[in-house]
């Protein structure tokens, strides 16, 4: 006999979770049933974790555009995996990660406006996951970087105390909240340090030792160096854009020389052409150059002006824009700094957060004589449904259940089901739903 997750209490679920599970439920038992349990599906690896999502998976995109603030917003991103623009039309993001999508939009406006500009793309928002099964509060959770099974089951409120052993139930939860709050604890520690990291301009990363105390050098060394891609990424970006605005400035000193040399052979044309001038004007009196001639070579005098005029003003435009290079250099330099500051005080924050809830959860735990580890992740079940190739929008790619594990990392979209074990066989069905318990029996791991 099974629980129906999909088909309980449809007032608590939306639209999208009821099309989620009516997709669930046709397509993925065919595939559950040809694949053992312990075979179906595949965990992140932590490379997968530092790499962002592609753009498909987001909902909402934050676009600056450098000089056109009526092209700067927040865009929703419609079901076909297009953002429309005002003026511009729709683009789409299919295929796009952040730069291309930045490149691809610079163009676009370039053409329309005839004039280069910068364009910085954001996700404001990602498409969120829905946590199902027996958890207290079913619903939507907005996902975020590293966000896994374990993690996502706690913002739902943890596993219902009726579908547990209702005397074990605070046991349970006091040891998911440790697990959760270590988790948090060492990815805030990990990332602090490649902040520091990045605010003194420095290259490598050594494990902290508060991180290393927490979880040991081996894991801390993980942290690390899972850190240590993501700064070298942006040491990288950063080195790029510093030698594009070097280029730039080289370009501009070079035109602005060579404008000084026409300035300077303007000016000595101007005064040959003056002096001319003033000697017909002089031979004209005296009856010796006619009028056509004195007219003639007022003209050329006066071309000779009009060309330097040109030349004076083109130098001042090229040496504000050189000012202006300088400024927006200075000016990205400084929100740099400030992004990491800004992110540096969040931190703070939530390691104070986590540290209190990981002692709060561990005093617990220590106050009954229970084990802190090894039993509050295994007292769970965890299935994600996903479209197969991370597909979204308008896509027809089915959706399929694989069974993940507490640690893994979801992604943005996913269906999470949820489902507590009583024994060794698999607890969620087929069709997304959760096993009746055999009568009398408690939790795995929690005997």
């Amino acid at each position: 006999m099974t629980i129906s997750i999909f088909n309980a209490s449809p007032a608590r679920y939306s639209a999208r979770a009821a099309a989620c599970a009516v997709l669930c439920a046709a397509l993925m038992a065919a595939a559950a049933a040809a694949t053992p349990a312990r075979e179906r599906g595949a965990i992140r690896t932590e490379a997968d974790i530092a790499a962002p999502p592609p753009l498909e998976a987001a909902r909402r995109l934050k676009i600056s555009v450098q000089y056109f603030e009526q092209l700067t917003g927040v865009f929703h991103i419609d079901p076909a995996l297009r953002v429309t623009f005002p003026a511009l039309g729709r683009l789409s993001v299919a295929g796009h990660d952040v730069e291309s999508f930045e490149r691809a939009l610079e163009a676009r406006v370039a053409a329309f406006t005839e004039r280069p500009t910068r364009v910085t793309v954001e996700v404001a928002e990602y498409e969120p996951v829905l946590v199902t099964g027996a958890v207290a509060t079913p619903g939507s959770y907005a996902w975020s970087p590293g966000l896994t099974p374990l993690a996502a089951a706690t913002l739902a409120g943890g596993a219902q105390r009726a579908a547990i052993d209702p005397f074990r139930g605070d046991l349970s939860r006091d040891r998911m909240m440790l697990s959760v709050a270590l988790s948090r604890l060492k990815t805030a520690l990990a990332r602090r340090a490649r902040l520091e990291a990045q605010r003194a301009g420095a290259d490598r990363l050594t494990p902290p030792e508060a991180l290393s105390r927490l979880v040991g050098a081996r894991e801390a060394a993980r942290l690390i160096q899972a850190e240590q891609r993501f700064l070298d990424n942006e040491a990288q970006a950063l080195a790029l854009r510093r030698a594009a605005d070097a280029s730039a400035s080289r370009a501009s000193a070079a035109e602005t020389a060579n404008l000084d040399v026409l300035v300077q052979s303007l000016s000595a044309q101007a005064e040959r052409r003056a002096a001319f001038s003033g000697e017909l004007e002089r031979l004209k009196k005296r009856g010796v150059v006619s009028e056509a001639r004195l007219m003639e070579a007022s003209a050329q005098a006066a071309q000779v002006e009009e060309r330097l005029a040109g030349a004076r003003v083109a130098k001042i435009q090229l040496e504000a824009r050189a000012v202006d290079l300088e400024r927006e250099r200075v000016q990205l330099e400084s929100d740099r700094l400030v992004r990491i500051d800004l992110e540096l005080a969040s931190l703070r924050g939530e390691i104070e957060q986590a540290a209190a809830q990981y002692e709060t959860a561990a005093a617990a735990l220590d106050e009954i004589g229970a084990p802190r580890r090894g039993d509050g992740s295994g007292a769970l079940a965890y299935a994600v449904a996903r479209r197969a190739g991370q597909a979204r929008g308008l896509s027809t790619a089915p959706m399929v259940l694989t069974q993940t594990e507490a640690f893994s990392a979801l992604s943005p979209g996913d269906v999470l089901v949820v489902c507590p074990r009583f024994d060794e066989t698999w607890p969620i069905t087929p069709e997304g739903g959760c096993r009746r318990p055999p009568l009398g029996q408690t939790l795995l791991g929690l005997r």
